[in-house]
């Protein structure tokens, strides 16, 4: 499951030409935004509950 997150995040990512992915905690939410040419966008948020949202950040090595 998390390989998979983690792929779909990448592909979005270069379909949306973004620099950079970035997960940041708000809450009991993870919100993830990609960076453009003209500032970041929120493309999906995560709940803290299910876990999944550290293991990305373990899988993709954003420590």
């Amino acid at each position: 499951m998390v390989q998979k997150k983690a792929q779909e995040l990448i592909q979005k990512a270069i379909e949306m030409e973004a620099s950079d992915i970035y997960l940041i905690a708000s809450g009991n939410l993870y919100k993830i935004y990609i960076r453009q040419q003209l500032g970041r966008t929120l493309i999906e948020e995560l709940n803290q509950e299910i876990g999944l949202p550290e293991l990305l950040v373990d899988y993709l090595g954003m420590t």
